[in-house]
């Protein structure tokens, strides 16, 4: 399962994140930074229309790199740029 972080603009909801099956890693008012597990492309694509569908404006996507089993290679979401 790949990791991605994904930007939107604006804030947004914990509600309205979790319907398009997100969860929230931080908020300003000017974007929202999520965060989505897929299983596969076909997942993360239909992530996409869903963020279309809901009107959300796609700022930026970041695959997110495979934590090892030490746990090395993680980010923490205090180390996302803002």
């Amino acid at each position: 399962m790949e990791r991605y972080e994904i930007r939107v603009a604006g804030p947004i909801g914990a509600r309205r994140a979790a319907a398009v099956g997100c969860q929230i890693v931080d908020a300003t008012p000017e974007q929202t930074l999520l965060a989505f597990d897929a299983a596969d492309s076909t997942a993360l694509y239909g992530l996409f229309a869903r963020l279309r569908d809901a009107g959300l404006d796609l700022v930026a996507i970041t695959r997110m790199p495979a934590a090892s089993p030490d746990g090395a290679g993680t980010k923490e979401a205090s180390d996302v740029p803002r």
